[in-house]
């Protein structure tokens, strides 16, 4: 009997020896294999603190993610109202780009139209300065002209004068008797015959023929002269109508003049008019594009700022997956854990019972015990590699 017990625990031993659980990766301590329920206890023990420990430090691997997790979470929360924030002041920058690109249209369109008007006003004082100037010089030859019809004028008189003091004759010879008109009619008279009538008649006779042939010499030049003096008198009246025609065109040339003095003077007030209006619009123009470049160089600053904060929320989410993983894979393993302690614990308390029914068990009893020690070692083997894939991350 003695020998029979003995062969048997030879054969326990052997078979418990057969299991190599002296490893200890990541300081998992083996399990031992033994034939006492002290050493099973102990191994177990170890085994148990450690995955014990291991479980803790899960826990607070989770608790630790699960802060990481809320604290992501809330940064997220803050970017996606900054996010809408900066959405709104990019919709606000762009509603303001807009607004300042039709005051600029409007300006543009201003400055185009006030342009135009400065155009036309400088060919009108262009047009202006040429009437001006064709005003001057018809002036000036007009006064030309009207001066040399003055020496003409002058030089006619002259010729009138001088032809004049031909009709005064001397001693009074060639002048016409001069008929006495209304005369008292002579008293009558009785004639007296007085001797020599003939040779008074004759003598008469002779004086009368004497003055007819002396007033055809003296007359004949006197026509001539009244010729020459109506000649003269006609061009100066036709020099006098051309010197009054031009005095009428040079007052109208005057008068065409001033107004065109003022309408120059007019045109030049609305001309610096135009020009200050051009100026100010330009200078406006010239805020409103500085404006417009800093508001859209702003907008680009904010969309930049809008992508960025996209590109971390997306990385923000991404984190909070592989966290809300890392989480749900802590707990899985910390349950399983904490489930294969539990069957390792089942199966040593197993084998520790049946190691003291190992002591009284018959022969038949014992190769039942045997053989369920061998399942037992099995499944201690399977749940200790188990473990070991849980809290050593194999």
């Amino acid at each position: 009997m003695k020998t029979h017990i003995f062969t048997t625990f030879t054969a326990v031993l052997l078979l418990f020896g057969s299991i190599a659980f002296c490893d200890q990766p990541c300081g998992l301590p083996g399990f031992k294999t033994s034939n006492s329920a002290k050493e099973v206890k102990a191994s177990l023990t170890r085994i148990v603190n450690f995955s014990n420990q291991k479980a803790s430090e899960m826990e607070t691997q989770k608790v630790q993610l699960e802060h990481q997790m809320i604290s992501t979470e809330k940064t997220s929360v803050q970017l996606a109202q900054e996010k809408v924030e900066k959405v709104k002041q990019s919709g606000s920058l762009k509603a303001t780009s807009e607004s300042l690109l039709k005051s600029i249209q409007v300006q543009q369109a201003n400055k185009k139209n006030l342009e135009g008007q400065l155009w036309n006003t400088n060919q009108q004082l262009i047009s202006t300065n040429q009437n001006i100037n064709a005003a001057d010089s018809s002036i000036n030859s007009l006064n030309a002209q009207v001066n040399q019809l003055n020496s003409e004028i002058t030089s006619i008189n002259a010729k009138i004068a001088a032809e004049a003091k031909k009709r005064h004759c001397v001693w009074g010879l060639g002048k016409r008797r001069r008929r006495r008109r209304n005369a008292a009619p002579r008293p009558w008279r009785r004639r007296v015959r007085v001797r020599g009538r003939r040779i008074v008649r004759g003598v008469v006779r002779v004086v009368r023929e004497t003055g007819r042939i002396i007033r055809q010499v003296v007359e004949l030049p006197k026509c001539v002269v009244d010729q020459l003096l109506s000649r003269l008198k006609r061009s100066q009246e036709k020099a006098e109508r051309a010197r009054n025609a031009a005095w009428n065109q040079i007052t109208a040339a005057k008068r065409q003049k001033t107004q065109s003095v003022a309408e120059k003077t007019r045109l030049e007030i609305h001309k610096s008019q135009l020009t200050a209006s051009v100026n100010s619009i330009q200078s406006k123009l010239k805020k409103l594009q500085n404006n417009l470049n800093a508001n859209n160089k702003r907008k680009s600053e904010v969309d930049s700022e809008i992508t960025g904060i996209t590109s971390r929320i997306t990385a923000i989410k991404t984190t909070l997956v592989q966290l809300d993983s890392q989480i749900k894979d802590l707990r899985e393993r910390k349950s399983q854990t904490l489930q294969v302690l539990s069957e390792l614990k089942r199966e040593a308390y197993d084998k520790v019972q049946d190691l003291k029914e190992i002591k009284e068990a018959t022969t038949v009893e014992l190769q039942d015990l045997l053989e369920d020690l061998k399942m037992i070692n099995k499944s201690i083997e399977a749940s200790v590699v188990k473990l070991r894939k849980l809290v050593c991350y194999v």
